[in-house]
């Protein structure tokens, strides 16, 4: 298990089983949002200090790139088949799309205001970007790189506004 520790500018590598800490890896300033490819080898860890992207080899609890993104990274999310990586930008608005293969920005795509969490639908052509600044979730076509529809995260009455911080992806239908 992997734990950004904000602040210190490290991740802590925590051994499951006996949850004590097996390595701590020195990042970019203040990591937040982490997500581990779905082969295991790399970590993508979002430094919302420095406005990169540190990538762990989780074979050697190193880093081997950083990617500079938008201004202020938070969540990240990864493809089910590992091709993508894709940034939350905060201060931004944007989303970055990061080729795995490379580990290049291939598209910053604009979502909206403070966006926080990524979820990726199960076929990876689609990614939800949870806007608390918009009160929004905004759909993004994974395919072409371009945001779509809006869709309101909750009621807005008077001078409250719903504000989401994560979104995660559920087969699951209300």
């Amino acid at each position: 298990m992997y734990v950004a520790n904000f602040g210190s500018d490290n991740v802590s590598v925590v051994d499951t089983g006996t949850f004590t800490v097996s390595a701590t890896i020195t990042v970019g300033t203040d990591p937040t949002g982490i997500a581990v490819t779905p082969d295991g080898a790399s970590a993508y860890v979002a430094n919302s200090g420095d406005n990169t992207v540190s990538v762990i080899n989780t074979a050697t609890s190193t880093v081997t790139a950083t990617i500079a993104v938008g201004t202020n990274p938070l969540g990240v999310a990864i493809t089910p088949d590992g091709s993508k990586v894709l940034v939350s930008n905060r201060g931004a608005g944007t989303l970055s799309v990061i080729a795995a293969s490379t580990n290049t920005v291939t598209a910053t795509v604009p979502v909206g205001a403070i966006p926080y969490g990524v979820a990726i639908s199960p076929g990876g052509t689609t990614a939800y970007v949870a806007c608390a600044g918009a009160g929004s979730v905004s759909v993004v076509n994974l395919t072409t790189n371009t945001a779509g529809r809006r869709s309101r995260s909750g009621p807005c009455r008077s001078a409250c506004r719903s504000r989401p911080a994560a979104a995660r992806w559920s087969s699951r239908t209300p």
